[in-house]
């Protein structure tokens, strides 16, 4: 092979590895974006998902008893303040100039 093969090849390879990782890097950023304004704000995602990481994290028995209605209960008062508190933060947010 001559030299202008082999650079010609390693430019093919190049090209395709690039795509592959740029195609790769925009669908990780998408994924983050979903998840930051799906899930980050949506308490009963979050609430939903206690149980499920406490048994990816090997909880104990015990600490999943008392740790899930703990949250939730955190989340039954807080979950109408938050609520509030956004009502209240809204007025003003959507006036025409």
């Amino acid at each position: 092979m001559t030299m202008d093969a082999i650079n010609a090849l390693l430019n093919r390879i190049g090209r395709a590895v690039g795509g592959v990782v740029g195609a790769l890097y925009q669908a990780g950023r998408d994924s983050i974006d979903t998840v930051i304004r799906n899930v980050t704000i949506n308490p009963q995602v979050g609430c939903d998902f206690i149980p499920v990481g406490l048994a990816l994290g090997e909880a104990e028995e015990h600490t999943v008893e008392v740790g899930v209605p703990a949250v939730l209960f955190s989340r039954l008062i807080t979950g109408p303040v938050a609520v509030v508190i956004a009502y209240l933060a809204s007025f003003g947010l959507y006036t025409g100039k």
